[in-house]
């Protein structure tokens, strides 16, 4: 009777013992529910761009002109992380972009 005793509450805790949830942190998204956008649209994107990015003298007086492109990841709490440069034209203008992203 005992050893039934036992047994029947060893089950019983073993119902109610639960298993931690799932994490989705370290998970990279492809593709979001909602995609990450700047606070305040495209056009204070632009405004932020135009009032932070100070272009670098030696480009200016070289006159390095281009396009610069950068990656980055948006994480879960919108912080900017993992901040690549793909595409750059020298000049201090490539460590800028990153800067100002």
């Amino acid at each position: 009777m005992k050893r039934l005793s036992f047994i029947l509450l060893l089950i019983g805790f073993s119902l109610s013992v639960h298993a931690q949830d799932e994490t989705t942190e370290g998970i990279v998204y492809r593709i979001a529910e909602v995609n990450p956008a700047f606070p305040g649209g495209e056009g204070a994107l632009a405004n932020f761009l135009r009032e932070n990015i100070e272009y670098p003298a030696f480009s200016r007086e070289e006159d390095i002109e281009g396009e610069v492109f950068v990656q980055f990841v948006v994480n879960s709490d919108g912080r900017i992380s993992n901040i690549e440069l793909l595409k750059g034209i020298g000049g201090g203008c490539d460590e800028e972009a990153m800067r100002v992203v």
